[in-house]
């Protein structure tokens, strides 16, 4: 699900400005239906080396959904574009984890003497929600150097911030700040203030070519977010 309201007003021919608000949402549910489950009346999944694994009946939901506030301004003067901006993020990345119960035989003679080598006993975990408030800005100029060279340049910073659990329910483990195992409601994640990202490109229509082409080319640096596990 995806909506977007865009609002752009004219100071002048050569000054406009636009605000924009957004929302986005993915929905998804998955579902596996073991045989063991259905069969047996079993949690545990089966895993025995050499044969195919019988699965157990699993459940996940996930709605990760973003709202977003932007607003840009353009100023143009003479040959130069400058353009700045900022966008406010809030991320909610709501979904649940589904249990892990597996019965693992290394071997065949194993499973037939019923000589365990390991069990896993991972409990589910609720929908639970992980939100996060981001900020970014930039700056960006484009100057047309020669009436077939431009260049454009900019800078943007973006502030990923910290993850919390919207009721509270997070619990981390950092040995470091609390020793191991740490109080429900801690921060489990990080605040990063250095991510600068400078970008420089350029776009060039040689004469030579007789403009059947463009030349383009650039740099910057980005940043993103790692995968994290609750």
């Amino acid at each position: 699900m995806n909506a977007t309201v865009r609002y752009m007003h004219v100071f002048t021919p050569s000054l406009i400005n636009e605000l924009a608000i957004g929302f986005n949402r993915q929905w998804a549910v998955g579902s596996t239906v073991g045989y063991r489950s259905a069969t047996r009346a079993s949690i545990y999944a089966l895993s025995v080396s050499g044969f195919t694994g019988l699965s157990n009946t699993t459940v996940t939901e996930s709605a990760p959904s973003t709202y977003s506030l932007l607003d840009n301004l353009t100023k143009t003067f003479g040959r130069h574009t400058l353009k700045v901006g900022i966008e406010l993020k809030e991320v909610h990345f709501n979904y649940n984890q589904a249990d892990i119960h597996q019965l693992t035989y290394a071997s065949v003679a194993g499973f037939q003497n019923n000589k365990l080598d390991s069990v896993n006993v991972v409990a589910d975990v609720p929908v639970h929600g992980p939100h996060k408030l981001e900020t970014f800005a930039y700056v960006q100029g484009t100057y047309k150097l020669r009436p077939n060279l431009t260049i454009t340049y900019g800078f943007r910073y973006a502030f990923l911030n910290v993850l919390h659990e919207v009721q509270g329910r997070s619990r981390a483990w950092d040995d470091v700040t609390c020793g191991g195992n740490c109080p429900v409601g801690g921060q489990f994640t990080i605040p990063v203030y250095d991510d600068f990202e400078p970008r420089l490109s350029f776009g060039w229509e040689p004469a030579f070519l007789q403009g059947k082409a463009t030349l383009r080319g650039g740099v910057g640096a980005y940043h993103g977010e790692a995968i994290f596990v609750i």
